[in-house]
């Protein structure tokens, strides 16, 4: 195991911290979102959906922003708004949960954490596999490093109750 400097732990501890608010923030979105989802009814969708592209992007549907939104628009009205708010609701519930055990320093949402994180990294593997998309890339390599960050913080938490159970 390695030793990091006090200058070094507060370059991780930064890190850390920054990476796991922004994944509270994206959890708080998904909540919301989530809520959101499940009261608005899917023609409502489609026709914000088709409104944004039409007055944001001129109606250009070939462009990533604009087909991402049509696309997930579409795959909302075929999966259903209640499942996926559902979802949204209940995966950025338990991030938040385990983001404020990480902020608070217990111990037990550090596995759990990485365990959470890690079987969504699977899933978005196994999406990928399916379609190659650029967010499913980005947001997979931003979590392994969270789940990185998340694991040196960890040791160094750990290191330092054992410290001062000493």
């Amino acid at each position: 195991m390695e030793i990091e400097t006090k200058q070094e732990e507060k370059q991780i501890y930064q890190l850390f911290k920054w990476s796991i608010l922004i994944k509270g923030a994206i959890s708080v979105a998904e909540v919301i979102v989530g809520t959101l989802v499940m009261f608005i009814p899917v023609s409502v969708i489609m026709w914000m959906a088709n409104y944004v592209v039409e007055n944001i992007f001129a109606g250009n549907r070939e462009g990533f922003l604009a087909a991402e939104i049509i696309s997930n628009a579409e795959a909302l009205a075929s999966i259903g708004t209640v499942l996926i708010g559902v979802y949204l609701i209940g995966r950025g519930g338990i991030k938040l949960g385990l983001i404020i055990g990480l902020l608070k320093n217990k111990l037990w949402a550090y596995p759990w954490s990485l365990i959470v994180i890690g079987v969504l990294v699977l899933f978005q593997v196994f999406e990928l596999v399916k379609t190659l998309h650029l967010g499913i890339i980005f947001v997979t390599l931003f979590d392994l490093v969270v789940m990185y960050l998340i694991w040196r913080e960890w040791n160094i938490v750990k290191r330092h109750m054992a410290k001062s159970a000493e």
